[in-house]
This record gives structure tokens, C-alpha cells and sequence, in this order.
């Protein structure tokens, strides 16, 4: 029996899922890490307020911090950036 439009409208997400209630489940998610930056959950939420020179900062710090976690914890796994965190930024198109 083919799908009619209300029964596939009503499997389509309304987008009521909160930002906070994301964090929610990522923080629980983080949390269970057994191996992570330094405040690891703090730090990523705080991207999302901080002002933007420093959320590049950080998101930077936790780029290089999980690459040498990744590169301690699995030697074989190439874990060279194309680019280093906060490199020359490319310019907007107008």
C-alpha cells in the first residue's frame, strides 16, 4: 500500500529537539570518554558563546589536543592536518 502525504508528513522532524537538550545528550555522550581533553564538554559548548577570536582559540586548542590524544593513543593512524587550527583565514566571497 503506497504511503499517503499525511503519514510521511508525520515522520518528518518538526525541529523541536532544543539546542540545550543536544547539549544534553552530548554531554552525557563526552562524559562517558574514557580518554579526552581537559573539560572537554565545557570547552565545546563554550564555542557557541564565547566571542568569535576567542571560540577560534579554543576550538583551535581542542583540534590540537585530540590530535595528540588520537596520535598517543594510536600511533599508526596518520593524524597530519591538511592545515594547522586558526591558519590564514580565506576571505568572504561577495
Amino acid at each position: 500500500m503506497p504511503r499517503t502525504r499525511s503519514s510521511a508528513r508525520s515522520r518528518v522532524s518538526t525541529g523541536s529537539t532544543s539546542p540545550a537538550s543536544s547539549f544534553k545528550r552530548q554531554r552525557a555522550f563526552f562524559e562517558k570518554m574514557a580518554v579526552a581533553p581537559p573539560r572537554f564538554a565545557d570547552r565545546l559548548e563554550s564555542l557557541f558563546t564565547l566571542p568569535p577570536a576567542e571560540a577560534i582559540a579554543e576550538l583551535g586548542s581542542l583540534v590540537l589536543e585530540t590530535q595528540a590524544i588520537v596520535q598517543r593513543e594510536l600511533p599508526d593512524v596518520d593524524v597530519t592536518l591538511r592545515r594547522p587550527p586558526g591558519g590564514a583565514q580565506v576571505a568572504a566571497w561577495d
